[in-house]
Protein backbone atom coordinates (compact mmCIF):
# COMPACT_ATOMS: atom_id res chain seq x y z
CA UNK A 1 0.00 0.00 0.00
CA UNK A 2 3.52 1.98 -0.24
CA UNK A 3 2.67 3.38 3.35
CA UNK A 4 -0.62 4.89 2.70
CA UNK A 5 -3.39 3.78 5.43
CA UNK A 6 -6.50 3.68 3.04
CA UNK A 7 -7.67 0.44 1.68
CA UNK A 8 -9.88 -0.47 -0.99
CA UNK A 9 -13.16 -1.95 -1.07
CA UNK A 10 -15.00 -3.51 -3.79
CA UNK A 11 -18.83 -3.54 -4.25
CA UNK A 12 -20.51 -6.24 -6.51
CA UNK A 13 -22.85 -6.08 -9.19
CA UNK A 14 -25.81 -6.80 -7.48
CA UNK A 15 -30.17 -6.50 -8.45
CA UNK A 16 -32.84 -6.50 -6.68
CA UNK A 17 -36.51 -5.42 -7.29
CA UNK A 18 -38.35 -2.93 -5.23
CA UNK A 19 -42.16 -2.03 -6.02
CA UNK A 20 -41.65 -2.79 -9.39
CA UNK A 21 -38.77 -1.02 -10.24
CA UNK A 22 -35.48 -2.99 -10.47
CA UNK A 23 -32.48 -1.78 -9.53
CA UNK A 24 -29.62 -2.49 -10.83
CA UNK A 25 -26.21 -1.25 -8.49
CA UNK A 26 -22.57 -0.39 -10.00
CA UNK A 27 -19.39 -2.04 -9.10
CA UNK A 28 -17.67 0.53 -7.47
CA UNK A 29 -14.03 0.79 -6.07
CA UNK A 30 -13.77 3.54 -3.05
CA UNK A 31 -10.84 4.41 -0.63
CA UNK A 32 -11.70 3.68 2.93
CA UNK A 33 -9.81 3.70 6.11
CA UNK A 34 -7.74 0.39 7.42
CA UNK A 35 -10.06 -2.06 9.06
CA UNK A 36 -13.05 -1.28 7.38
CA UNK A 37 -15.69 -4.33 6.90
CA UNK A 38 -18.90 -5.42 5.40
CA UNK A 39 -19.55 -8.27 7.94
CA UNK A 40 -20.39 -10.00 4.48
CA UNK A 41 -23.37 -7.98 3.96
CA UNK A 42 -23.24 -6.24 0.96
CA UNK A 43 -25.14 -3.25 2.04
CA UNK A 44 -23.34 -2.67 4.92
CA UNK A 45 -20.34 -0.50 5.52
CA UNK A 46 -18.61 -0.30 8.48
CA UNK A 47 -15.37 2.21 9.48
CA UNK A 48 -13.58 1.89 12.55
CA UNK A 49 -14.00 4.10 15.44
CA UNK A 50 -11.93 7.57 16.04
CA UNK A 51 -11.52 9.12 19.13
CA UNK A 52 -14.39 11.24 19.14
CA UNK A 53 -16.61 8.01 18.85
CA UNK A 54 -15.18 7.02 21.62
CA UNK A 55 -15.56 10.08 23.54
CA UNK A 56 -19.32 11.44 22.06
CA UNK A 57 -20.15 7.12 23.53
CA UNK A 58 -19.04 7.92 27.13
CA UNK A 59 -20.60 11.35 27.45
CA UNK A 60 -24.03 10.43 26.01
CA UNK A 61 -23.77 7.33 28.85
CA UNK A 62 -23.20 9.53 31.38
CA UNK A 63 -26.18 12.10 30.36
CA UNK A 64 -28.62 9.39 30.04
CA UNK A 65 -28.14 8.19 33.65
CA UNK A 66 -28.31 11.41 34.74
CA UNK A 67 -31.54 12.36 32.59
CA UNK A 68 -33.45 8.77 34.07
CA UNK A 69 -32.38 9.33 37.63
CA UNK A 70 -35.73 8.04 39.37
CA UNK A 71 -37.46 10.96 42.11
CA UNK A 72 -39.32 9.80 44.83
CA UNK A 73 -42.26 10.89 45.83
CA UNK A 74 -41.63 14.75 48.09
CA UNK A 75 -38.21 14.62 46.55
CA UNK A 76 -36.84 18.06 47.08
CA UNK A 77 -34.50 20.21 44.04
CA UNK A 78 -31.45 20.10 46.38
CA UNK A 79 -31.81 16.07 46.91
CA UNK A 80 -32.37 16.05 43.15
CA UNK A 81 -29.03 17.80 42.52
CA UNK A 82 -27.59 15.47 43.84
CA UNK A 83 -28.81 12.72 42.97
CA UNK A 84 -28.56 13.88 39.53
CA UNK A 85 -24.59 14.77 40.62
CA UNK A 86 -24.27 11.24 42.35
CA UNK A 87 -25.23 9.65 38.31
CA UNK A 88 -22.35 11.86 36.53
CA UNK A 89 -20.06 11.00 39.05
CA UNK A 90 -21.00 7.52 39.80
CA UNK A 91 -23.43 5.83 36.95
CA UNK A 92 -24.28 2.70 39.03
CA UNK A 93 -25.42 4.94 42.41
CA UNK A 94 -29.18 4.65 41.19
CA UNK A 95 -29.43 0.97 41.62
CA UNK A 96 -30.94 1.10 44.77
CA UNK A 97 -33.31 3.16 43.71
CA UNK A 98 -34.25 1.70 40.46
CA UNK A 99 -34.23 -1.77 42.65
CA UNK A 100 -36.84 -0.36 45.04
CA UNK A 101 -38.72 1.11 42.79
CA UNK A 102 -39.06 -2.10 41.08
CA UNK A 103 -39.86 -3.81 43.82
CA UNK A 104 -42.36 -1.47 44.85
CA UNK A 105 -44.41 -1.33 41.31
CA UNK A 106 -46.90 0.99 42.45
CA UNK A 107 -47.56 1.84 38.22
CA UNK A 108 -49.12 -1.61 38.51
CA UNK A 109 -51.75 -1.18 41.00
CA UNK A 110 -55.01 -0.11 39.87
CA UNK A 111 -56.24 1.84 42.94
CA UNK A 112 -55.00 5.03 43.73
CA UNK A 113 -54.96 4.93 47.42
CA UNK A 114 -52.92 1.56 47.19
CA UNK A 115 -50.67 3.30 44.18
CA UNK A 116 -50.12 6.15 46.93
CA UNK A 117 -49.26 3.40 49.62
CA UNK A 118 -46.98 1.58 47.58
CA UNK A 119 -45.41 4.89 45.68
CA UNK A 120 -44.62 6.00 49.46
CA UNK A 121 -46.39 9.03 49.22
CA UNK A 122 -48.81 9.02 51.62
CA UNK A 123 -49.19 11.92 54.20
CA UNK A 124 -51.71 12.53 56.80
CA UNK A 125 -53.41 16.14 56.93
CA UNK A 126 -54.97 17.58 60.19
CA UNK A 127 -56.02 20.43 61.99
CA UNK A 128 -53.65 21.62 64.56
CA UNK A 129 -56.78 22.24 67.33
CA UNK A 130 -57.46 18.44 66.57
CA UNK A 131 -53.67 17.40 66.57
CA UNK A 132 -54.00 17.58 70.90
CA UNK A 133 -51.33 14.60 71.91
CA UNK A 134 -49.83 14.53 68.37
CA UNK A 135 -45.97 15.68 67.27
CA UNK A 136 -46.75 17.42 64.35
CA UNK A 137 -44.13 18.23 61.66
CA UNK A 138 -45.14 20.60 58.96
CA UNK A 139 -44.93 19.83 55.40
CA UNK A 140 -41.66 21.57 53.72
CA UNK A 141 -41.54 21.67 50.05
Amino acid sequence: MNGSSKSRIYLQPESYSSHDTAVVMSNLTIPVPVGTSNHGNPHLLCVPPRWFDYLLFYLSNYLAHAATVIKTPGQGRKETVYVTLAALLLPGSGTMRATDAIRRSSRLEPDPARRALRAGALCMVIRLEDAQNVEVKPLER
